[in-house]
């Protein structure tokens, strides 16, 4: 038996009755680290909680699937943060091991995009696929991330951006507008992000909202995890909120 089983945006606070009960039921559970950032001391949180060992995996054991030969004769549990299968990553865990006539059971839960466009202000039938941002360099710089949020722009559409990550933490505010910044001018979009959202720790004590133009925000730090939502025309509620919602930068 595997049971994949999205714990939230609150750490513990997130957990339901039918998660605690299938992680203290288990006979091995463990932690996905490399999709997505949890509260601080969450595994040893949990642990606690449900008197269990909890084994982090590497993006290595998750790819491979490590854990499902161990879910063929015992119940294996894994831990995300968010929902389960928001990343293509569970549902080729869950795909395998279906494959191998292992049964899943999965535990949805609160996923950061679905709580960032609600925290935003913004509607969720104006808002595109997220795209993900990848960490650039000379010799790696795709162009396709703007080239998306482009296309949506002239959609009329809002773009959610997943900010990579390296060393489990999301790379700097700075150089992830930066690199979007470069990506325009690149492709010759200059000027086509004009207001952005970044959302910063949702669910976390220190949750930050801040919206303004991308010039602006460029003066901003905030921690880690973060993702933006790069925002096409606004209508009047959608205005209403976000300004309401969120720390407004916009000068001048």
């Amino acid at each position: 038996m595997l049971n994949i089983i999205g714990v939230g945006l609150r750490g513990t606070g997130s957990i339901t009755f039918d998660e605690f009960d299938a992680l203290r039921t288990s006979d091995l559970v463990y932690i996905d680290q490399y999709t997505s950032i949890g509260q601080p001391g969450l595994v040893r949180k949990i642990s606690a909680m449900i008197d269990r060992d909890i084994v982090p995996l590497t993006r290595e054991e998750i790819e491979n699937g490590s854990i499902l030969p161990e879910a063929e004769t015992k119940t294996v549990s894994l831990i995300v943060v968010g929902d389960p299968l928001m990343a293509t990553t569970h549902n080729e865990i869950r795909y395998e091991a279906m494959s191998r006539g292992i049964p899943v059971r999965i535990f949805e839960n609160a996923s950061i995009l679905n709580a960032a466009i609600g925290k935003a202000g913004i509607m969720v039938y104006k808002t595109a696929p997220p795209v993900s941002l990848p960490k650039v360099s000379d010799k790696f710089f795709p162009v396709s991330v703007i080239e998306k949020i482009k296309r949506n722009m002239d959609m009329g559409l809002h773009t959610p951006v997943l900010i990579d990550l390296e060393d489990q933490e999301n790379i700097p505010l700075h150089d992830a507008l930066n690199s979007l910044l470069q990506m325009e001018k690149k492709k010759g979009y200059d000027g086509i992000i004009d207001e952005i959202c970044v959302l910063s720790r949702i669910s976390f004590p220190d949750e930050r909202i801040i919206f303004g133009k991308i010039a602006d925000l460029l003066r901003e730090d905030v921690r880690s995890p973060y993702m933006l939502i790069v925002l096409s025309k606004l209508d009047d509620n959608e205005r209403r909120f976000i300004t309401s919602f969120s720390e407004r930068t916009i000068r001048g």
